[in-house]
């Protein structure tokens, strides 16, 4: 059984190799704020370019670096556009500063396209579905896990996409007859109708534009289709956001006119 190594498996292999890098960018977990599992991985895949023969081992850790930093903002992946106000170039601009490294930014930017143009067999760079630590697709890098958790992601939402089901139209005649605090416009009832005939819709609009009102409005027509309160799920990106729809949506609920008995039945349904 091999010994576990702290500082990585790789690393281990070529003492200081890895490290220098990122000591010379005078860059710490801390400083970039990518946490000790995101500067762990970016010194991991600058070792095993070491070992595999990578010829420009300090382009390659400002660039993954800069995709952690891209990740833990958010994002799945790094445009590579090397112009001067694209995300690279800023986040190359971003790196230099917080280092204190005296170098050109358009250079780096530079060697940095060099790697990613071309990987050459011994890199630790692939193209599409290569089965590589870093993946350049669409123009942009990846990790290879962050492209395949992405593609599976986008591969569920278009099989949702595809799947609709005919919908009466009586629910809708039935939600628009029986409005809540305003009627529904023929935009908000067309947007109820797609999340009542699919498997997935997505509603956007800001303020004021009634987003709550057709979220109640789809409420109320899967009751109509039979769908029992008990399933119907409602949820936000914290429990405070997730207890105000609830409970926007309960006043909406409440001030239907002339109520059908699946809206008295949302309406004494258990939270």
């Amino acid at each position: 059984m091999s010994q576990l190594r702290p500082t990585g498996s790789l690393r281990a292999r070529f003492t200081g190799e890895a490290d220098s890098i990122f000591r010379r960018l005078d860059l710490g977990a801390r400083r970039c704020d990518l946490g000790d599992e995101g500067l762990y991985l970016a010194e991991e895949i600058v070792a095993a370019d070491r070992w595999l023969g990578g010829s420009d081992p300090e382009a390659l850790g400002i660039l993954v670096l800069a995709l952690m930093i891209a990740q833990r903002q958010g994002s799945s992946r790094l445009p590579l556009d090397p112009a001067p106000k694209k995300p690279l170039r800023l986040a190359v601009n971003d790196i230099l500063r917080v280092a204190k490294l005296d170098a050109d930014p358009a250079r780096i930017v530079k060697r940095i396209t060099n790697l990613t143009a071309n990987p050459t067999f011994n890199s630790v760079i692939g193209r599409a579905t290569a089965r590589l630590p870093l993946i350049v697709d669409d123009g942009c890098l990846y990790t290879e896990r962050s492209r395949w958790l992405e593609q599976r992601v986008a591969e569920r939402l278009r099989t949702r996409l595809g799947a609709t089901r005919p919908l009466d139209p009586s629910v809708l005649a039935d939600i628009a007859d029986r409005p809540g605090s305003r009627a529904l416009s023929a935009e908000q009832l067309r947007a109820v109708e797609l999340a009542l005939s699919g498997s997935l819709t997505v509603v956007t609009g800001g303020p004021g534009t009634g987003k709550t009102l057709v979220a109640a409005a789809i409420v109320r027509g899967f009751a109509r289709l039979g769908v029992p309160p008990i399933q119907i799920a409602l949820a936000a990106q914290t429990g405070k956001a997730a207890n105000r729809l609830t409970e926007v949506i309960t006043q909406q609920l409440q001030a239907v006119a002339a109520p059908a008995d699946a809206d008295r039945a949302l309406l004494t349904s258990p939270r």
